[in-house]
Parts: C-alpha cells; structure tokens; sequence
C-alpha cells in the first residue's frame, strides 16, 4: 500500500514517463486504490481514455473506456472513483461529460459549439459537488467552476492565461494553477484563494513550471520544472514556502519500463 505522498509522487511519475510505453496524457491513479491508472492513449488513432491495471507482476491495458472516434482527453476521477470527467470532441467541439467507471454511462455537461471553443484542464473539488476546468469559451485560457451536473457555471478568476494543469486543494479552499502572469511572462505557480478570490504567487524563479498536484493533506503541492536545466519534480512547502527537489524525471530516458 503505498503511503499518501508517495500516491501523489507516482501519479507525477506516470504523467511523465507513459511516453517510454507509447501513451499520451496524465495518468491518474483511481481514489483510493492502487491497482487502476487512466491515461489517454493514441493507440486506435484517436485519443481515448484507458484503464490500466497494476498487479504485483506486471502492468497491463485492461479496457478502453472511451470507444468512440472523437478524441477522449483529460480524465479526472471524482473523489471517491463513482464517476470520471473527461474532455471530449464528440459533440463536434471539445466540452467536458460524465462517465461511469466501466464507461457505459456518458453525460456531457457543457455545450461550447463555436469554433474556437475548447475546453482543457479538469479537476473536482473534494467534497465532489463541483469541477473546475479551463476553457477560452469568454477569452484566453481561463478558469471556470461549475457543479457536477453542469449548472452554474462562472468564471473563478479574471486574470491572465492558465497554462497548465490545475488541481483543487484537499480543503476546497484554493486551487492551484500555472500562469504566466507576471511581468516576466513565465510560466509560475500559483495559488486562487476560492473564498476571497486573491491569488498568491508560489514560484518566481524564470523557469518552465507546470502540472501542479496537491498532497493529500493539504501542506505542500508537488509540480514540475526545468530549473535545474533537466526537468524534475519539485515539492513546494505551503507552510515555508520552500521547495526541493524530490525526483528526476529524465533519469528515465531510455529505460524499460517496470
């Protein structure tokens, strides 16, 4: 059983190393299990999303649970693994559905039909009852909330272009997120404080970060840079405000994977 840093550390690992067996996209550990990754794949020709069962001998591709010719991105469990959202171009532009874990039962929950309409990055609040996603529905990339069945959507931050992946704190208050809003242009962490709306700049060191992940309780947020001059993940202390780094992901170049 892994321990809850190490669940978050994994996930990161996955994201960044799928490419090693031929799969693109985050892959993302099923709550509250250790057995069942998704990820997408381009493996049919289309983008669609997969499970991938862990076992104590070997890693296999069990089930594509997207069989559909429009790509299938972004898959996002809900908190406790009754219901995935994802992004898909089935509806002719990319909005953000529903799914059951086996992938039978499909609700779409936005409808952005214009064309140039996309939506990006999900995540689910803890508590279940929300998603936050990125979309350029208004403008540039930003940051949206809405409930899980899709009504009341709204805007969550009027600032500047979301680059990367977002991830909601364990105690719904803050969701982390990359932006390049600073005079510099860079790519930097970021805090929105969903209560009083303020965000919080975590990063400010002129390099490429991205893909922020919440530890489970709540302390510190594990992400990706290349401020080494490689790309590593770094772990980012809420309480000090200290980062360090905890792996290299580029020590997997050219390995087989395990």
């Amino acid at each position: 059983m892994l321990l809850p840093l190490q669940r978050v550390i994994v996930v990161m690992i996955v994201c960044f190393t799928m490419v090693i067996v031929g799969v693109l996209g985050l892959g993302k550990l099923l709550p509250e299990s250790t057995d069942t990754i998704t990820f997408v794949s381009d493996e049919n020709g289309d983008l669609d999303i997969y499970a991938l069962m862990i076992d104590r001998s070997q890693l296999r591709i069990t089930r594509n649970l997207t069989i559909n010719p429009a790509d299938d991105t972004a898959p996002a469990w809900s908190p406790t693994g009754e219901r995935m959202a994802f992004v898909s171009s089935r509806s002719g532009r990319p909005n953000v559905f529903l799914m059951s874990p086996d992938g039978e039962q499909v609700t779409q929950l936005t409808y952005f039909n214009r064309q140039h309409e996309h939506v990006h990055m999900l995540s689910w609040s803890p508590d279940g009852r929300y998603i936050a996603f990125t979309s350029n529905y208004e403008r540039d990339w930003q940051l949206y909330v809405m409930r899980a069945d899709g009504s009341n959507m709204h805007r969550a931050w009027d600032g500047q272009i979301i680059t990367s992946a977002i991830d909601w704190s364990p105690d719904g208050r803050y969701i982390a997120f990359v932006t390049n809003a600073d005079e510099n242009q860079n790519d930097e962490l970021y805090l929105l404080d969903l209560i009083n709306g303020e965000t919080q700049q975590l990063t400010a060191d002129h390099y490429w970060n991205s893909e922020p992940q919440w530890s489970p309780d709540g302390t510190s947020i594990v992400y990706r840079s290349h401020r080494s001059g490689v790309f590593q993940l770094y772990m980012y202390d809420i309480r000090t405000g200290s980062t360090q780094p905890i792996y290299d992901v580029n020590r997997l170049a050219g390995t087989d994977p395990v």
